[in-house]
C-alpha cells in the first residue's frame, strides 16, 4: 500500500512540474536574444582563462591528468562563452578562432 502512495505522489509531482514547465514555455515570446557581452566582459574572461590554461599545461607536464582535465574543462567553458562577443560584432574570424580553439581543447 505504501509503495502505491509514494508512486502516486511521485507521479503527481512530476505532472505538476511538467505543467509548470509547460506554462513557462508558453509565456516566452520568440527567440531569446544573446546576452550583452562587452569588450570588458571579454577582457575579464580572457584574464581568468589564461591562468586556468597555464595551470592545465603545468598539470600535463607533471602528469597530473585529473587536475589537467579539470583545468581544461574550466578553460574551455570560459573560452566558449566568448563566441557571443564575436557574434555580436559579426566577426567571422573571431568565431572561427574560438571554434578552432574549443575543438582543440576537446581533442586534448
Amino acid at each position: 500500500m505504501r509503495s502505491w502512495v509514494v508512486r502516486g505522489l511521485a507521479l503527481g509531482l512530476c505532472g505538476a512540474a511538467m505543467l509548470l514547465a509547460g506554462t513557462g514555455l508558453g509565456a516566452q515570446d520568440g527567440p531569446k536574444p544573446y546576452p550583452i557581452y562587452t569588450a570588458d566582459h571579454l577582457a575579464g574572461t580572457m584574464e581568468t582563462l589564461g591562468p586556468n590554461f597555464a595551470a592545465a599545461v603545468r598539470a600535463l607536464e607533471a602528469a597530473d591528468y585529473p587536475a589537467a582535465k579539470e583545468r581544461l574543462a574550466r578553460a574551455r567553458e570560459q573560452l566558449a562563452t566568448t563566441i557571443t562577443f564575436w557574434r555580436q560584432h559579426v566577426r567571422a574570424d573571431g568565431i572561427g578562432f574560438v571554434r578552432t580553439a574549443v575543438g582543440a581543447m576537446d581533442d586534448l
